[in-house]
């Protein structure tokens, strides 16, 4: 056997135990070559080829650097648990995060838990018995405390890393997160409102995930904060049985009720996403009341939907793939022992023809 492969071989039997360590950066040539006493040539041959497989990358003033992957492809799947892939937004971000980390060399797979704490339970007891090298997961109803908890940490052990997406379980306070920054977003966008003279604001906020409670927060708390009157009674809670009923039966009487009953007294509307607002104002249409010129509507995501109406929406959006790649990268750092800790995305406002000022 070449004396190269010799190198090679080593690296292979400890970049495990260096990626548990967290240790991430290899020898210098010649310090390599010092220690395993073969010429430079030899090390860089070395290290040409174990980057050619994907597990060491040079860096430019720097040095070389473990990827993060193992060097048996198996070892390298990830998992994703989503509560849906058929909502608006989340075929996107399956293709984002599948091509970030397919581009790296990870396999990747998609599970749907159908947001039931018992197909998640189900789900994680069958990882156990071949675990992921990363885990990217979905709270299922995820402002409660969750029995499956003790599953994650049981992957967490056997080596697995995880990283939350939108939010984490209220019982799973240390766990990696990339979430919204909601409360800022829902802020600012109320803020806008306000500012084009809006006082009388009501609002469409999911009870059923913690994003549907931190955009209530951050609405609630610009209202009040700018001396507008509280929507006590101008504010609908929905979730997924009411989703359910407007997605298989095309039944919208919760916003019609809600329109009728409780939206009547506002000049603006703050919702929870694109999708709901869409629905609103075509059940507002359906009553005779414009959008904008007697109720201004808002929301978030910035999805294809904003433009599925005449009017456009004024929506909150991030950067085109930024919570596909910023999870993904977050998770790669994780499993390649980097230093990681949960971050917050800002939003940013996009105009539209949905609000005017009064």
């Amino acid at each position: 056997m070449s004396k190269y492969m010799d190198i090679v071989n080593f690296y292979l039997k400890i970049i495990p135990r260096m990626l548990k360590e967290g240790n991430l950066l290899l020898p210098t040539e010649a310090q390599a070559a010092r220690e395993h006493h073969v010429s430079r040539q030899t090390i860089r041959t070395a290290y040409a080829y174990l980057a050619r497989a994907g597990l060491v990358e040079g860096r430019q003033g720097s040095g070389t650097y473990l990827t993060g992957l193992l060097p048996k492809a198996s070892q390298n799947s990830v998992m994703l648990l989503v509560s849906t892939d058929m909502e608006y937004i989340y075929p996107e971000l399956i293709r984002d995060i599948g091509r970030e980390l397919g581009g790296k060399g990870f396999s990747f797979r998609v599970s749907v838990t159908g947001d039931s704490i018992l197909k998640e339970r189900n789900l994680l007891n069958a990882m156990l018995e071949n675990p992921p090298r990363g885990l990217i997961a979905e709270c299922c109803e995820g402002t409660l405390p969750s029995p499956n908890v003790d599953l994650y940490a049981r992957l967490r052990q056997l080596g697995t890393s995880i990283v939350f997406l939108f939010g984490k379980y209220p019982n799973d306070p240390s766990a990696l997160c990339v979430k919204d920054d909601n409360f800022r977003g829902a802020y600012d966008l109320t803020s806008y409102l306000i500012q084009q003279n809006h006082r009388h604001i009501g609002g469409i906020f999911r009870a059923d995930t913690c994003q549907g409670q931190e955009r209530y927060f951050g609405f609630i708390s610009a209202l009040r904060d700018f001396g507008c009157p509280l929507p006590d009674r101008s504010v609908l809670w929905f979730d997924r049985s009411d989703l359910y009923l407007m997605h298989k039966k095309q039944d919208t009487d919760f916003l019609r009720t809600f329109i009728r009953d409780q939206l009547m007294s506002c000049t603006a509307a703050v919702c929870y996403n694109d999708e709901i607002a869409l629905a609103l104002m075509r059940e507002l249409r359906s009553m005779d009341i414009r959008v904008p010129e007697d109720i201004s509507i808002a929301s978030f995501d910035n999805s294809y939907l904003r433009h599925a109406d005449e009017v456009r929406l004024t929506t909150m959006s991030h950067r085109p793939h930024e919570v596909g790649n910023m999870v993904s990268r977050m998770l790669q750092d994780a499993m390649s022992g980097r230093p990681v800790s949960s971050v917050e995305i800002p939003w940013t406002r996009v105009p539209g023809t949905s609000t005017r000022a009064l």
